[in-house]
């Protein structure tokens, strides 16, 4: 590993106050959904409503037409 590649690991592995985390305790970065994940039907009506009435309605009302 070269020495750039080892610097950017111990900031990747350290917390604020220093101390290195071990592998096994790292927590996992989530890049958004889980693809298998499906929508509620609630969920799927408020997207339908907000994106149908694109700028004209709040989120507050999308989600009371919504259910």
């Amino acid at each position: 590993m070269t020495a750039k590649k080892e610097r950017y690991a111990k900031v990747l592995t350290t917390k604020g106050n220093g101390a290195v985390i071990p592998e096994e305790k790292r927590t996992p970065i989530r890049k958004g959904p889980s693809p298998d994940k499906r929508l509620t039907r609630k969920q799927e009506l408020f997207v339908r409503e907000l994106v149908a009435k694109d700028g004209q309605i709040t989120m507050r009302e999308a989600a009371i037409n919504a259910g």
